[in-house]
């Protein structure tokens, strides 16, 4: 994500959540002043609708690593997902190293995450 664009927080996912109801408005201005809107709300977050749509799907088992393994935050799910570190491709071996300096991650840090975990999970199986 380019620095200038901020994370999408759980306010703007709210926010966003609630435009998309208007787009079903039977007056036309107030559909399309809703989807104006919210485009607005993804541009200022760097993201495009179809990575939107993919992190709100995503989003139903953000914490599988937790749930599944006990463990309780993304850092230490992070150290130990390192632990097989043949698995990853450098970006990724980057992203899971980086990580583990947040104490919070953005919803679409969340969905990379996930699906490393996935990746992760596939292994050990």
């Amino acid at each position: 994500m380019p620095e200038n664009h901020s994370p999408l927080t759980a306010r703007s996912v709210e926010r966003l959540l609630k435009l998309c109801a208007m787009f079903m408005s039977d007056h036309d201005g107030e559909a399309v002043n809703a989807l104006r809107s919210a485009n607005r709300v993804l541009a200022g977050h760097g993201l495009t609708w179809p990575e939107f749509l993919a992190m709100i799907s995503a989003g139903s088992d953000a914490s599988i690593y937790e749930t599944k393994t006990g463990i309780s935050d993304h850092q230490r799910a992070a150290a130990h997902m390192l632990e097989a570190d043949d698995i990853y491709t450098d970006w990724e071996l980057t992203f899971l190293g980086s990580v583990q300096q947040f104490s919070d991650l953005s919803f679409k840090q969340t969905v990379v995450f996930d699906r490393l975990w996935r990746k992760f999970e596939e292994h050990c199986t």
